[in-house]
């Protein structure tokens, strides 16, 4: 079934899959432009960052040396829209472990969703990476010690796991 529409003096058909594509390049035209000033604003305040939007996700990669002595840790972001960002450490390897806050498929646990959820208006440079920096020295420290010296919300570990493996 189609729809009909006037566009001037012409009766124009309207399909509903030509409908969808609208739809679906209005979402994507909002994603591309979220984007864009994302990449912007990381590469502009982490130089050493580079990002590159690729199918409705902007992953940006970048090192961070939490201090002098430190071992450098390779970075990887992966936003998709409207979802939360991912985000992992490509090197060194580091084996995934509930004990210093890192989800099974080996993306970081920065912030407790429950009590903040991610929003579109929140900014990668602003939040993400700097979180990211801090993980890392809490990592360092916890190599150390033993123990996770940071903030950390109450897990289930159970549902950490499940939520880890759904993602």
């Amino acid at each position: 079934m189609a729809l009909l529409g006037l566009q001037g003096w012409r009766i124009v058909r309207i399909s509903f899959m030509a409908k969808s594509k609208y739809h679906t390049f209005n979402t994507n035209a909002q994603s591309k432009g979220h984007f864009i000033a994302e990449k912007f604003r990381v590469e502009q305040h982490f130089p050493g960052f580079r990002c590159e939007i690729k199918r409705n996700h902007l992953l940006c990669q970048g090192v961070i040396t939490p201090a002098e002595g430190c071992d450098s840790y390779h970075i990887k972001i992966d936003y998709a829209f409207l979802s939360i960002p991912l985000i992992y450490i490509t090197n060194p390897k580091i084996t995934p472990n509930i004990e210093y806050h890192m989800y099974g498929d080996g993306s970081l646990c920065l912030y407790d969703h429950r009590e903040a959820p991610w929003s579109a208006k929140l900014m990668l440079h602003e939040t993400i990476i700097p979180w990211t920096a801090e993980w890392i020295v809490f990592y360092e420290l916890w190599k150390i010690t033993g123990e996770w010296l940071g903030s950390a919300a109450l897990h289930d570990v159970n549902k950490k796991i499940l939520e880890a493996n759904t993602r």
